[in-house]
């Protein structure tokens, strides 16, 4: 039974393309924020509390009322893909606006990093995307674009 058990422990980690980069970055010893909207839960207590022990920056991490914090399960495999089921329709990223981050502070010396994937769960994470990439721009930032594609979040937000 305890062998049992053992194998069927779900463990839990921060993840996700941008903030594996942001965690790389204060790694190098850079100064790095990051931006994003959790919920009032466990799983945004957890992702603040892991971002901190990294050494990234939460100034620009905010907590929605609504929503819960998106979460998604991966596979274990040895070899191959492995399935991903994410669970953030509704959640407090999607929940995101403009106005909720125009204090967001970007400097000409300053790297943006962006992925494909958050403008693709909701039209505010558009907005806001489409937002902070001008501010880079006005300030004269270096904006670096990795589209990782996931055709399921953005099928998402037409169901």
């Amino acid at each position: 039974m305890q062998r049992f058990l053992k194998r069927r422990l779900l463990k839990k980690y921060p993840a996700g393309a941008e903030l594996n980069v942001a965690v790389g970055i204060a790694k190098l010893g850079y100064e790095c924020e990051y931006i994003t909207q959790i919920g009032d839960d466990p799983f945004g207590v957890f992702l603040r509390s892991e971002l901190k022990k990294a050494g990234v920056g939460t100034k620009y991490v905010r907590q929605a009322k609504t929503g819960p914090t998106g979460i998604q399960f991966k596979q274990l495999v040895t070899k191959g893909d492995p399935n991903t089921i994410y669970y953030r329709r509704h959640s407090a990223a999607t929940r995101v606006t403009v106005e909720s981050f125009e204090t967001v502070k970007i400097h000409s010396n300053d790297f943006v990093h962006i992925t494909g994937i958050f403008p693709a769960i909701s039209t505010g994470a558009r907005q806001l995307t489409d937002y902070l990439i001008n501010e880079a721009r006005s300030a004269g930032a270096t904006i670096t674009f990795d589209p990782n594609l996931r055709p399921s979040l953005w099928l998402m937000k037409t169901q």
